[in-house]
């Protein structure tokens, strides 16, 4: 079972972001998979997502131990979706705003004042994607 499309994904410290495509692998390099990486991911269905990279096949042989870890040589890893439950609508809209007070760059290309107000605003899912669309440029929300 995979998120519906697309979900936002956010790191564990909620430091970012980002309106993301449900992938089932990812290229990263080695430095990029080492220890636990778990992303979560909210989807339009008001369902959590933990995001997970994991260690792809030989990952740890002997050989691959052998390269070095911060090489920029990208490897395929595979990416699993689990689904951790609900969660409040509200909880997605607290964190877009907990966000932009450390991250300006996410409204670079908009007023923070407008940013905040559009969010609190939104009533559902599909409103938080046409924000983000708008904060990236692609489009401008109503209102």
């Amino acid at each position: 079972m995979t998120p519906a499309e697309p979900p936002f994904v956010t790191d564990p410290n909620d430091d970012w972001i980002a309106l993301e495509p449900v992938r089932h692998s990812r290229r990263t390099t080695r430095l990029g998979i080492l220890g636990p990486r778990a992303l979560a991911g909210y989807d339009a269905n008001q369902i959590k997502w933990a995001v997970t990279y994991q260690h792809p096949e030989g990952f740890h042989d002997r050989w691959a131990r052998l390269m070095p870890m911060g090489n920029s040589q990208l490897i395929e890893t595979p990416v699993v979706w689990s689904e951790i439950g609900t969660y409040p609508f509200t909880e997605l809209q607290d964190l877009f705003l907990r966000l932009v007070q450390t991250n300006a760059h996410l409204i670079r290309l908009v007023a923070e004042d407008e940013f905040n107000r559009r969010v609190r605003r939104a009533a559902q899912f599909q409103e938080l994607v046409a924000i983000w669309r708008w904060t990236e440029g692609v489009g401008r929300p109503d209102g």
